[in-house]
């Protein structure tokens, strides 16, 4: 039976052939053998250099621009005038902040990444305490000069539900029902490196902060 969003069938939503994909590149001891995660690297990061592009590619980590601008500009849409500059800051980080799932290391389990990458960081039921961490480092390191913390929340959160969204618009997916289902939801809407998608947010969302409006943040969301 295919995974809700898994064209091939795969049930981990090819997180399994990530893992059989490397394995040989791992000796003895979870050491990692010379050249595998340069090889690693290259296929999560390809869209920032157009290599999923020129493959034709849809998969992989879609790319932390559009990420940063889809995040800020939901961010705009619930700010005041005089917000808005801040209130893009906070959306950036917090349309950015669920890839921080690369971090998750094991010197035990060299491929541990693969595995969460996408995982409960993307989840639906996470935004609330994602966005909470990324509105308590905003609001510590800037925007307190500017925000109540309630409002750092919202503009963080308002940010972070962004990203398990946009990701489930590529053909890989994430797994926004987590923990209630492993399967990962993919749309197959938009490449991870798309400039027809990206570019006119960014317009957007800069044209939002000069004119210090949210009538073209709304626009960015439409």
């Amino acid at each position: 039976m295919r995974a809700p969003g898994d064209p091939t069938g795969d049930p981990t939503g090819g997180r399994a052939d990530d893992r059989r994909s490397v394995e040989a590149g791992v000796g003895r001891g979870g050491r990692v053998r010379h050249g595998t995660l340069e090889s690693i690297g290259r296929a999560w990061f390809a869209p920032l250099h157009g290599e999923g592009m020129r493959s034709g590619a849809t998969g992989g980590t879609m790319d932390p621009v559009s990420q940063a601008v889809l995040g800020a500009s939901a961010a705009q849409s619930g700010a005041s005038a005089r917000q808005m500059r801040v209130a893009a800051v906070v959306g950036i980080l917090g349309g950015m902040a669920p890839d921080l799932d690369v971090l998750i290391r094991s010197p035990a389990d060299p491929l541990l990444f693969l595995e969460y990458h996408r995982h409960f960081t993307h989840a639906l039921l996470f935004i609330p305490v994602g966005s909470l961490l990324v509105a308590a480092f905003a609001h510590a390191l800037f925007a307190r000069r500017h925000l109540t913390f309630r409002r750092t929340w919202l503009f963080a959160a308002l940010g972070y539900a962004t990203h398990g969204l946009l990701d489930a618009c590529t053909t890989y997916g994430t797994q926004l029902l987590w923990p209630f289902s492993d399967a990962r939801i993919a749309w197959n809407l938009v490449s991870v490196l798309d400039p027809p998608f990206t570019v006119p947010v960014l317009v957007l969302v800069l044209l939002a902060v000069m004119r210090r409006s949210g009538r073209q943040a709304h626009f960015a969301l439409a």
